[in-house]
């Protein structure tokens, strides 16, 4: 696998292909939704897509909120399950790597509440539990906020 700087075709790309999954709430994208959160997190550096043999893996990055902090998301498609290991290597050493030169002091991401996996995902990156954030999907259902603190 190898990862280059993110651009916003490259979620088109992933749903074309294999379908688009926030991993965090295991909610499917339409193509809307994909364009439309594509054009929105191109601007930011800090976002990278992975590719495996010519497809996108997924497409994770770190969106700043304010000054030291940032909101980390990820899209990721049907390849990922071959790549998992190595995609959850990259998150992590990247989540490290902005802790610790100063970029951030603070990550933090949003889990669905009943999602097991995707909070188990969550921990095994060193984030953790924070908060629950009531009512929050689309749907009412509750949240729970994962952190990663420089030095933390």
């Amino acid at each position: 696998m190898f990862v280059v700087p993110f651009e916003s075709f490259h979620l088109t790309l992933l749903h074309e292909t294999q379908g688009v999954i926030n991993p965090m709430d295991q909610q499917h994208l339409t193509r809307e939704e994909t364009e439309l959160f594509g054009d929105a997190l191109e601007p930011y550096e800090n976002n990278f897509t992975g590719f495996d043999d010519g497809q996108v893996v997924g497409c994770a990055g770190f969106i700043p909120v304010s000054k030291g902090v940032a909101s980390a998301w990820a899209y990721l498609g049907e390849l990922t399950k071959r790549n998992r290991f190595e995609v959850t290597k990259l998150i992590m050493r990247t989540c490290d790597k902005l802790l610790s030169d100063g970029t951030f002091h603070r990550i933090h991401t949003l889990v669905k509440a009943d999602h097991v996996m995707g909070r188990r995902w969550a921990e095994a990156m060193k984030f953790e539990q924070e908060s629950v954030v009531a009512s929050f999907g689309p749907n009412r259902e509750d949240y729970i906020t994962y952190r990663r603190l420089a030095n933390g």
